[in-house]
C-alpha cells in the first residue's frame, strides 16, 4: 500500500469488508461488522498519519454512509453491531458534525416515526445513547439542522413502553439544552407534551429523569399558557410523590421555573428569564412549591425554605412585590376548591397548603378575613377532624 494518500489506502484496505456489508448471506454481513469493529477500534491503521486522523477523513468520506444502511437489515444482530460499531468510532474521532448530520436522520428513520421499525428494545436504547454521546459535542448551527427529527424522534421515545429509553431521551434533552439552551425555542411544546405523562410513571428513576429533561426545557421559550393548564396542574402529583428524592427534586424544579435557577453543579441564583414575566407563574406555580414547606420530611421541608426565600429574590428583582388582596384571595380559593376534592392526598395538601399560606401572610391574611372565615367555617363542618387541625383552625 502507498503511504502517498494513507487515507485511500485505509479504505481500500477495508473496502472488501464494507463490501460484503451487503452481502445476501447474513453470517458474512455479521463477520464484516465484527472485522471493521476490531479494526476501526482499535485506531491501529499502521500509517504514517495519526490513526485517529485516517480513521476520521475515512469514516466521513466512505465507511459512514455504507454502515448506516445497515441499520434496515432484517437482522437484529447486525443492526445491533452496526450501532455499537457508530459508538466506538464517535469515542475516537475529534470532529462529529458529519455523523451528527447524517446519523440522527437514519436513527430518527428507525425510531422517530409511528410505527417504530425498529423492534428491538436495546438497539432504540443503544441508538438513543450513541445519539448522546455525539450532540455533547456538537455546535448549535449542526443541532438547529437536524433539530425536527431530533425533536421528532425523542417525543416518539418519551411514549416507548421500554423504561430505559424513556430515560435516555431524557438525558439527549438535558444535554442538547446544556449545550445552548435556545436551541428548543418553538420545540419546548411538543417537548413538554411528549414529558408530562411520564412524570406519573410507575418508576422512581423514570420521574426523576423526566423531570430533569423538564427543566431543560423550561430554560427555553415555553408559553405561559402550557405552564398553568399543563405543567402545573400535572406536575401536582410529584408534591405527594411516595419518593422523597423525586419530592425534593420536584420543589427544587418548581423554584427554577419560577426564576431561581440553578447552574451545573453550582448554586442556585436569581435569573429573570429574557422574555417572560415571572408574575405570569406565581399564582399556579407558587402555591406547588408551598406544599414543600410542610412535607413529611424534613429534610425536604428544610431545603424548600431557602428556595422560597430565593423566589422572593427573584421578585425583588424583577420588581417590588407586595402580596395583595386578589393574589392572596387566588390562591385561597385554589386551596379551598381542592379541599372539596374526594382524594384524600389532595385534601390534605390542601390543608397543608392553607397553613403554610397564613403562616407566612402574617399581617396580610387580617385583609382577606372576610373570605376566610366564611371558608373554614364551611369546611369544618364537612371535614375530618385532621383537616381542620391542619390548617389551624379549632
Amino acid at each position: 500500500m502507498g503511504e502517498d494518500n494513507p487515507v485511500s489506502a485505509f479504505i481500500q484496505s477495508i473496502q472488501g469488508d464494507l463490501n460484503c456489508l451487503s452481502d445476501p448471506d447474513r453470517c458474512t454481513r455479521k463477520s464484516a461488522l465484527d472485522r471493521l469493529h476490531r479494526c476501526l477500534a482499535s485506531g491501529g491503521v499502521g500509517f504514517s498519519l495519526s490513526p485517529v486522523d485516517i480513521i476520521q477523513v475515512a469514516w466521513d468520506t466512505a465507511i459512514l454512509q455504507v454502515v448506516l444502511k445497515v441499520l434496515n437489515d432484517n437482522v437484529e444482530k447486525c443492526r445491533e453491531l452496526a450501532v455499537l460499531l457508530i459508538s466506538s468510532v464517535v469515542k475516537q474521532i475529534s470532529q462529529v458534525e458529519h455523523t451528527a448530520k447524517l446519523v440522527v436522520p437514519a436513527i430518527a428513520e428507525r425510531i422517530g416515526h409511528l410505527p417504530v421499525q425498529e423492534d428491538s428494545e436495546e438497539i432504540r436504547l443503544l441508538s438513543l445513547n450513541v445519539l448522546n454521546n455525539v450532540l455533547v459535542r456538537c455546535s448549535a448551527v449542526t443541532l438547529k439542522s437536524i433539530l425536527d427529527p431530533l425533536c421528532q424522534m425523542l417525543c416518539v421515545s418519551l411514549a416507548d413502553p421500554f423504561q430505559e429509553v424513556k430515560k435516555a431521551a431524557s438525558r439527549v434533552i438535558v444535554s442538547v439544552v446544556q449545550q445552548t439552551d435556545v436551541i428548543l425555542v418553538g420545540k419546548s411544546e411538543s417537548l413538554l407534551n411528549a414529558l408530562i405523562p411520564n412524570l406519573k410513571h410507575a418508576h422512581s428513576q423514570v420521574r426523576l429523569s423526566i423531570l430533569q429533561a423538564v427543566n431543560a426545557v423550561m430554560r427555553c421559550d415555553v408559553p405561559a399558557c402550557l405552564v398553568s393548564e399543563c405543567l402545573a396542574p400535572c406536575s401536582k402529583v410529584l408534591a405527594f410523590d411516595k419518593s422523597a428524592g423525586v419530592r425534593k427534586l420536584f420543589f427544587e424544579s418548581v423554584a427554577q421555573w419560577l426564576g431561581y435557577t440553578k447552574d451545573i453543579e453550582g448554586p442556585f441564583q436569581p435569573s429573570i428569564q429574557k422574555g417572560w414575566d415571572p408574575r405570569d407563574r406565581i399564582p399556579h406555580l407558587l402555591p406547588l412549591l408551598l406544599l414543600g414547606v410542610s412535607d413529611e420530611s424534613c429534610t425536604v421541608a428544610t431545603a424548600t425554605l431557602p428556595l422560597l426565600d430565593g423566589v422572593g429574590e427573584v421578585y425583588e428583582v424583577f420588581m417590588k412585590l407586595v402580596i395583595d388582596k386578589d393574589f392572596f384571595g387566588q390562591l385561597v380559593h385554589t386551596s379551598l376548591k381542592d379541599l372539596k376534592e374526594w382524594s384524600i392526598s389532595t385534601r390534605l395538601g390542601a390543608a397543608r397548603l392553607l397553613h403554610t399560606l397564613l403562616f407566612l401572610a402574617e399581617r396580610h391574611a387580617i385583609k382577606n378575613l372576610d373570605i376566610l372565615i366564611l371558608a373554614f367555617c364551611r369546611q369544618s363542618m364537612c371535614l375530618p377532624t385532621i383537616y381542620v387541625q391542619m390548617i389551624g383552625f379549632h
